[in-house]
């Protein structure tokens, strides 16, 4: 079975009078990736349970392809919109061997004995796990596990593939290993996939399309590429990226960038006598010594694709954390004062009270 496209229109869901979900519109072709991504209680897995069938909406409505699965008047039933969902517990039923809990969803929907064999060991092949098929749950690692919770969603060969934070209990090099073979799968089957996650390196190195969600509302949407290049708000430059943009608030006089009373450089756009909040990336900081006029103190050093990202805390600024990526680790220990030297304008400009972009010429 190929994917199917999916479609949020106005997509509500309320808990107890407060909203869950607060009308996410969105749309992914065929074959996508999509990833849901943000902080805790943003809405995330509330909306794939809804795609799931075990939430219904409180309003607006779901398509997979031409097909309307939840809105006004209409909600399919679970078993019947062609899902397939992994949860963050791997649920595998420990008195079934492996072969029998791929096998089990199979059976339920009354496929013919040598069709379920023949797609078991196809399944079990494509994830690299024919060897374990007559051990039980109990006898496997988490990853191995994993592999099986998947390997059963497939079985049924969905359209739609669901994952809720799926690697969330694996150690970070599996995390990475599974990665990968979930691209493969997601690539092998044709399903079109939603995964949900907090953390943002597996929506960017995952994802065709991301939709960062905030408050149960999508902050912005759109390839992953798009979110780290072109923030739509200070929100997103923060959560995006590694390191994370940072972002200070500014006061702009006589179109100069004042922080904490020292002019840290030039905003070329017309906003005089505005407060606002000035994006800056790690690599476009440079450090500097503690004479400069703007310093932090160190917290850590930690290596990053051959440079190293510079974290302290702005000593004006206590709850202010800045980020610096350079060539070689600094001689400095936890404790130590360090300058930090800003380029000649922002990378981007954001409005004080919203969030939203100003400008993006500085």
């Amino acid at each position: 079975m190929s994917g199917s496209s999916i479609a949020l229109k106005a997509l509500r869901k309320d808990f107890r009078g407060t909203a869950a979900v607060d009308g996410i519109d969105l749309e992914v072709p065929a074959g996508s990736f999509l990833v849901l991504l943000g902080p805790s209680g943003c809405g995330k897995t509330t909306t794939l349970r809804m795609l799931a069938g075990l939430e219904h909406p409180t309003g607006g409505e779901i398509r997979f392809g031409e097909r309307q699965i939840a809105g006004p008047g209409i909600s399919v039933n679970a078993a019947q919109r062609g899902v397939g969902m992994v949860f963050q517990s791997y649920a595998l039923w420990p008195h079934m061997s492996v072969q029998g809990n791929v096998e089990w969803p199979l059976k339920i929907a009354r496929r013919p004995a040598a069709e379920r064999r023949r797609r078991v060991a196809e399944v079990l092949d494509l994830l690299d796990i024919g060897e374990l098929a007559k051990r039980y749950p109990a006898e496997l690692s988490g990853g191995q596990q994993q592999r099986v919770a998947i390997a059963r969603t497939i079985a049924p060969d969905p359209s739609v593939l669901l994952f809720d934070e799926p690697l969330s209990n694996l150690d970070a090099k599996l995390r990475v290993d599974t990665r990968a073979e979930l691209l493969r799968i997601h690539r092998a089957t044709g399903a079109t996939s939603v995964y949900v996650t907090h953390d943002q390196v597996e929506a960017m190195s995952m994802a065709t399309h991301v939709a960062l969600l905030r408050g149960g509302r999508i902050e912005q949407f759109g390839p992953p590429a798009e979110l780290l290049a072109d923030p739509a708000s200070d929100f997103v430059a923060t959560f995006m990226g590694t390191p994370a943009a940072n972002v200070l608030n500014v006061e702009v006089k006589a179109r100069r960038a004042v922080f904490d009373g020292h002019d840290i450089g030039r905003i070329d756009a017309a906003l005089d006598g505005r407060r606002v909040r000035a994006m800056y990336r790690a690599e476009s900081l440079r450090l500097a010594g503690p004479e400069a006029s703007i310093t932090a103190t160190f917290a850590e050093s930690a290596p990053l694709a051959g440079r190293f990202v510079i974290t302290g805390t702005l000593r004006t600024r206590s709850t202010q954390r800045i980020s610096v990526i350079t060539d070689a680790p600094p001689a400095l220990s936890p404790g130590d004062e360090f300058g930090v030297l800003f380029p000649e304008r922002p990378d981007r400009l954001f409005s004080a009270e919203d969030g939203t972009v100003v400008s993006t010429a500085c």
